[in-house]
């Protein structure tokens, strides 16, 4: 290509080849830039600004292999507008003429796949500038795909039952194993399935199993009201209570709340 024709596109797509693997596999990459002849062209002045805004609008759809395309419906969505408003807008863009040149080719799909393209001579691709790497490292020192996945999974990963477990208690789908403890204690003490329930659900099991285990410290005259009242307001150890007492049986029911 002459020195002319290339200066002669507003637009360049710059092409990067990026985690290239042994079996020529990559990851492509495309970035958009500004040349100067948007400027020296000419173009820059004679479009409208309306319409220089939504040639811009439509260069943002750049895929990583360097393809710029975008469906009305998207247009409409990125614009906030309606599907017939962007269809209008595009249009009108595609009407523009630069040098007997339409700037917007529209690409029939059929309704809102209906998609709008820049003309060919606006944009060039080209392969883009090697960056020179600061790492001592050299490829092959690199660990590859499967041997990153590999020890992440020994390094990070929990067993599936594990997790899919924590999931369905986070969810309610089943009772945590905490939760069961401290329903069936209470229940012991001679509450209700309901209002063991009601309690574990609202002040969570750690805080009535502590309460639960207090309880024959507090010699308390009636102890379901006040283990009640201990659950609700969080009540303190007794005092005096050694930490590593050993924990009375509680296994004997009390009698419930009328």
């Amino acid at each position: 290509m002459l020195s002319s024709e290339r200066e002669a596109n507003p637009f360049v797509v710059l092409m990067r080849k990026d985690n290239q693997q042994r079996d020529g596999s990559f990851r492509p990459v495309a970035s958009l830039a500004v040349t100067s002849a948007l400027r020296t062209s000419g173009l820059w002045r004679a479009l409208p600004p309306e319409e220089f805004k939504n040639l811009i609008l439509l260069l943002t759809y750049l895929s990583p292999n360097g393809d710029c395309l975008a469906a009305v419906t998207h247009l409409a969505e990125a614009m906030d507008v309606s599907e017939f408003k962007a269809r209008v807008r595009l249009s009108r863009l595609a009407r523009f003429s630069w040098h007997d040149q339409p700037l917007v080719i529209q690409i029939p799909r059929g309704g809102s796949l209906d998609a709008f393209a820049p003309a060919p001579f606006l944009v060039r691709h080209e392969e883009a500038p090697a960056v020179a790497s600061t790492a001592t490292e050299t490829a092959e020192e690199f660990p590859g795909r499967e041997a990153v996945i590999r020890h992440s999974r020994e390094t990070y990963a929990r067993p599936r039952a594990e997790v899919e477990r924590e999931i369905a208690e986070a969810n309610g789908w089943i009772e945590r194993k905490d939760d069961g403890e401290a329903r069936a204690a209470l229940v012991r003490l001679g509450f209700s399935n309901e209002g063991s329930a009601a309690l574990v659900s609202r002040y969570g099991s750690a805080r009535v199993l502590k309460q639960v285990e207090w309880l024959p410290y507090r010699h308390a005259k009636d102890p379901i009201r006040f283990l009640i009242a201990a659950i609700e307001h969080g009540y303190e150890a007794p005092r005096g209570l050694a930490p590593h007492v050993e924990r009375p049986d509680t296994s004997q029911p009390k009698s419930a709340l009328p």
